[in-house]
């Protein structure tokens, strides 16, 4: 019987966790509708999010590309003879529709994520959102609705710039150590990459930046408690972050593929 209590028990935690969840983004989207729509808080944001993030997902990117490069040029050719010349394609198919999405949502979840529970769990403990409040001012407005909608920006932007690393990454290495024509390279990646390729990883990016920065701030604004509860929160703000991003993936790649 205890056995089944507990089963009950966390079962009926988690669905209060989901409810609650929900309830919190519908409150949050409502804010769109407001008058006062806090705009230099989300230009601070995109900065936050986006430029600050920019140098990090380029570099990752670029040596991500070169590790593809690596692999269908060297060890699969060994393999496959004739398989290096889709090199361009495989490593640009694979950063637009999977890596560069997938990737650069991982590092922002742990560069940025982290830092807006962080910074939310610290204005809660601090009595800042009580204060905000009681100055007639929505918190969910002010703090929360910029960061979700700043994430939903820069995300997609920030994919771009990692596939175009990723892809010349891979260019690199496909004519210093592979020897491959520069020409052939980019040729491949003309016959197989189309618009609609490069928009499903743009497409999914922005419910990426939307479950990452809404996880974040979830986490942050129900820290309860002292600096303890704010490191808690940003752990799980990190996890639940990259979690949904995996699970994310596997729906929208699904329905969208």
């Amino acid at each position: 019987m205890k056995l089944i209590e507990n089963i009950g028990s966390n079962l009926l935690l988690f669905f209060s966790k989901v409810g609650s969840t929900i309830i919190f983004l519908i409150n949050t989207f409502k804010q769109i509708t407001k008058k006062n729509f806090p705009k230099k808080e989300l230009i601070e944001n995109i900065l936050k999010i986006g430029y600050s993030s920019l140098p990090v997902i380029m570099v990752t990117s670029f040596f991500t590309g070169m590790v593809l490069a690596f692999q269908t040029g060297t060890y699969m050719e060994s393999k496959i003879k004739g398989i290096a010349r889709y090199m361009g394609a495989g490593i640009a198919l694979t950063m637009v529709r999977e890596l560069g999405p997938v990737l650069t949502s991982l590092l922002i979840a742990g560069r940025s994520g982290s830092a807006i529970a962080a910074e939310i769990g610290t204005m809660k403990i601090t009595e800042q959102i009580d204060a905000l409040t009681v100055m007639g001012i929505n918190p969910l407005q002010y703090v929360v609705l910029p960061k979700v909608i700043a994430g939903m920006i820069s995300f997609p932007l920030l994919v771009i710039f990692a596939d175009l690393m990723g892809i010349i990454g891979g260019a690199l290495i496909a004519t210093i150590v592979v020897g491959q024509p520069i020409g052939i390279y980019f040729s491949g990646i003309r016959t197989l990459i189309d618009f609609s390729q490069v928009f499903h990883g743009l497409f999914k990016s922005i419910f990426f930046g939307l479950s990452v920065t809404f996880l974040s701030c979830y986490n942050g604004y129900n820290v309860m408690g002292g600096s303890r509860e704010v490191g808690i929160a940003t752990t799980k703000a990190v996890v639940s972050g990259n979690m949904s991003v995996f699970i994310l993936d596997y729906i929208v790649t699904s329905i969208a593929i």
